[in-house]
């Protein structure tokens, strides 16, 4: 819109909050706007703002857009507060997946095979972000599978070759770990080289 506005033509917006999400926000396109001679009416607040800005019309949109933009973020939180008591519930479940479970495992398999994500896409009528997404969340759950799996091969901490040397040779840990052995990788003191 900034982009296709010529000199003369006026914008008109419904509210503040539907123009610009903060008052910097706000401030800037109002400034661009009307820097290009273009007027800007808000219908609910009954302002209309041109290039020739006096220091009240300056006040009045610094003071509207900072009501505008509290009352958003206290709609914002109200609805977060919703959604929290809804989900302990049960009640609330979010979004609906775009896929289904086998339409994702038939997804990963075409993709192994080489299919372009945009035909993909096309295919099963989802944006390639989407197709993206779900190459992400695979990819990611594979790397924790993976993760898991050196987990469960890795030796307990109990059975380790350090902890059972500590427990055949009880001063070994102390000896070991103390100062005089990590100076310069070398053990000085009782014996040590």
């Amino acid at each position: 819109m900034v982009a296709y506005v010529r000199e003369g033509d006026t914008v008109v917006v419904h509210s503040m909050d539907r123009l610009a999400c903060n008052l910097e926000d706000l401030r800037r396109l109002v400034r661009e706007l009307t820097g290009k001679g273009v007027r800007v009416q808000f219908l609910k607040e009954s302002l209309t703002f041109t290039a020739e800005a006096s220091p009240m019309s300056q006040l009045l949109l610094n003071v509207m857009g900072s009501f505008a933009e509290f009352e958003r973020a206290l709609i914002r939180e109200r609805q977060r507060e919703g959604i929290a008591i809804a989900k302990a519930r049960g009640i609330y479940k979010g979004r609906r997946r775009a896929l289904s479970p086998d339409q994702v495992e038939q997804l990963l398999g075409r993709v192994r095979e080489g299919a372009k994500k945009a035909a993909l896409a096309r295919e099963y009528a989802v944006s390639r972000e989407t197709i993206y997404r779900y190459l992400r969340a695979a990819a990611s759950a594979g790397t924790a599978k993976q993760e898991q799996k050196k987990e469960e091969t890795a030796w307990p901490p109990s059975c380790s070759p350090v902890s059972m040397i500590a427990a055949t040779y009880p001063d070994f840990t102390s000896w070991m770990f103390s100062p005089r052995c990590l100076v310069d990788g070398r053990c000085s003191g009782n014996g040590g080289g």
